[in-house]
């Protein structure tokens, strides 16, 4: 074989894996002929395809993972950010819709064939991509469902197909060639793709438009066994996840509690199968409570809502006060203190209910404590806090000793 794969970004020892297209022609009998006529993709010119890559991934390893439109283009979208950040350290995507179908652009360093091997990820620990898979999996699953897909870069193209076309269960392969896209990064056209583009900007959190101006705060979170900082977002708006900006969906779906605000974190991972599943759930809470934890304007925040919604109030005992704190735990936020009572909540609770000078005479107690005990704490100047046991972190507010005052 004559063709050179080095152009393509293949090892040597990747050669034996391509099979020049004109032996695959005359060893299969399929007709190629739609497919390498020469064409324009919008401004983009076909000059040639010369080799066949298989990808090693059927049509059914496809269908197992419960893609569809939107995730497959989620995947190419993570994709895109990845190779966006690692080259210019900022996350970057330009989705596009027009006659041809759906495109998504990157300013990355550009698309290999290495790419569509099996197995060969560089995935580094902070990228948002799985295993180095996703792309592999998200051309295939649109050949899978009928459209063509090219990827355009540094004047090469590629483009998946399903072989043999009418088996029951075809492998993917990726024909190899050339075009006169000269930019950097990778263009990839999924043809005749129709997507709603109010769908489409929701995927990207920066990009959303629901969420632009509603920043409560950004915190950056240090990963120890990756060894990099990554920022956390809060927006001040209701029950949306974002896992490394990409949408997971409504926290009311995906974690079956809506929540006040929208959350964008960063060192937690979906499972393989790009669903956010029970067992990881209380992950996902321990990391939104790091947000909490570092963040004084999310927790001022999360205290005004925690007042408005009653699940922090006072209540008039005796000849004094207390403080009854009552977590909805079919909310998220309130769910959330199961795992963690943060660092300082006490102080914005009390600044929201109009005690914020009284945190000195605030002390704990639980459904444990006797009533009786409660009263003496009130005869006393002391303000009972009085919350469940279930709680988490209780150590981090004060507790009663008997006899003690308060003025």
């Amino acid at each position: 074989m004559c063709m050179d794969v080095s152009k393509y970004g293949l090892e040597p020892i990747h050669k034996s894996l391509v099979v020049d297209l004109e032996s695959f022609v005359e060893n299969t009998g399929v007709s190629l002929e739609d497919t390498l006529a020469k064409k324009k993709i919008s401004e983009i010119e076909i000059k040639k395809f010369e080799g066949v890559l298989p990808l090693n991934i059927t049509v059914s390893y496809i269908s197992k993972r419960k893609l569809d439109d939107m995730r497959a283009l989620r995947e190419l979208i993570q994709n895109a950010l990845d190779e966006s950040e690692e080259k210019t350290g900022e996350p970057y995507v330009d989705i596009r819709i027009d006659e041809e179908g759906v495109w998504v652009i990157d300013n990355g360093s550009g698309i290999k064939a290495k790419a569509f091997l099996v197995g060969a990820s560089t995935k580094d620990c902070w990228m948002r991509g799985y295993y180095g898979e996703g792309l592999k999996l998200a051309v295939g699953y649109f050949v899978m469902k009928g459209y063509e897909v090219y990827l355009f870069s540094n004047g090469l193209v590629f483009k998946p197909f399903a072989f043999p076309p009418n088996a029951e269960d075809p492998q993917i392969m990726v024909l190899l060639g050339e075009s006169n896209y000269s930019q950097g990064g990778t263009a990839i056209l999924i043809k005749g793709l129709k997507v709603d583009e109010k769908v489409i900007n929701q995927i990207v959190s920066y990009r959303n438009p629901d969420l632009k101006g509603k920043i409560i705060d950004t915190v950056p979170l240090y990963d120890e066994k990756c060894g990099v900082e990554k920022p956390y977002v809060i927006y001040d708006h209701p029950n949306l996840l974002y896992i490394r900006n990409l949408l997971v969906g409504k926290l009311s779906e995906v974690a079956k509690r809506p929540s006040f605000f929208s959350y964008d974190v960063w060192w937690f991972r979906l499972d393989v199968s790009r669903e956010l599943l029970s067992y990881s759930m209380p992950k996902l809470f321990v990391q939104i409570a790091k947000l909490y934890e570092k963040s004084e304007k999310a927790k001022e925040k999360l205290a005004e809502k925690l007042v408005e919604s009653e699940m922090v109030r006072v209540k008039k005992k005796g000849k004094g006060i207390m403080i009854v704190f009552d977590p909805i735990f079919g909310i998220f936020e309130g769910h959330l203190f199961v795992y963690s009572f943060p660092k300082g909540m006490l102080e914005k609770m009390l600044k929201a209910l109009n005690l914020g000078d009284k945190e000195k005479c605030v002390r704990l107690f639980t459904e444990k404590d006797p009533e009786e005990k409660i009263d003496e704490a009130i005869e006393n100047g002391i303000i009972p806090f009085l919350i469940s046991s279930e709680i988490a972190d209780l150590s981090k507010i004060p507790r009663y000793k008997e006899g003690e005052k308060c003025n």
